[in-house]
């Protein structure tokens, strides 16, 4: 934004030396929050609302004496931040939209074969996805808190409504292994999963269908071979009368179209 140049250099390497103690106190309280405020103040220019958004507490934080900041950046005669994110980081908001996208679809995941759903209710961090008796129709707390999950815009499906996600995804790493409950990391790979126009949720990395190895096994797979038509799939219900307003999956059109194949084709 104030003049330079950044080079790829070809076999260049960047290496990190990690310390066994941080030898410096790191600031408590909203250091952190304030010196990000002062940031986007002096350089993000309108583009600071959209960190506003997301974090409202940010808003009425003060960020201390900026003039001495901005004045410099006025005297350097550097861009401006919509000219960084045009020219330098146009590629930026495809993994970090600066507004966050609505969620493909949300709801309960219910296997039509056994009648049971997907349930977090004892999931811990590594364990594999469980299925338990349908919970819905015992309120909305009951439901909200273990078996509605989200569908987002990142391709994963998440614990919790799309105003509530939980930070753990369903995760398979091969068709062979259960799904399992960890760590969302956004890069797609065993996170990745699409859904289908017949409202079945299927694991991209093999085009498998989120099901159940047997009938009477509790833990959700990707096996490899179909299940017969509406036996294990996995589906979103795409209304539940006795609670309309809470349980309507929402769904985005240019979702409905994706179809299942494998990654990299």
């Amino acid at each position: 934004m104030c003049g330079g140049r950044m080079e790829d250099i070809p076999c260049s390497r960047v290496g990190h030396i990690y310390r066994k103690y941080v030898p410096y106190k790191v600031p408590a309280g909203v250091s952190l929050a304030r010196n990000l405020k002062r940031v986007a103040e002096v350089w993000m220019d309108e583009y600071a609302e959209h960190i506003y958004q997301r974090r409202p507490e940010y808003r009425h934080l003060s960020a201390g004496d900026v003039a001495a900041q901005k004045k410099l950046r006025s005297s350097l005669n550097c861009k401006s931040f919509k000219w960084f994110m045009t020219k330098i980081a146009w590629d930026l908001p495809k993994f970090y939209p600066p507004v966050e996208p609505p969620a493909a679809a949300w709801g309960e995941i219910h296997n039509v074969g056994t009648g049971l759903c997907a349930d977090t209710k004892h999931g811990a961090l590594g364990s594999p996805l469980r299925l338990e008796s349908c919970v819905r129709g015992r309120g909305e707390a009951a439901w909200n808190n273990m078996q509605v999950f989200t569908f987002t815009w990142r391709e994963d499906i998440r614990p919790g409504d799309p105003q509530h996600t939980k930070k753990f995804c369903f995760d398979a790493i091969s068709h062979t292994s259960p799904v399992t409950l960890y760590d969302c990391h956004s890069m797609k790979g065993n996170q990745l999963w699409k859904y289908r126009q017949v409202r079945q949720a299927a694991w991209a990395g093999q085009g498998n269908r989120l099901g159940l190895e047997k009938e009477a096994d509790k833990h959700a797979a990707v096996p490899p071979s179909f299940p017969p038509p509406r036996a294990h799939s996995l589906t979103h219900l795409s209304h539940k009368p006795a609670m309309p307003d809470f349980s309507v999956i929402r769904e985005r059109p240019e979702i409905q179209d994706v179809c299942v194949k494998p990654l990299g084709s």
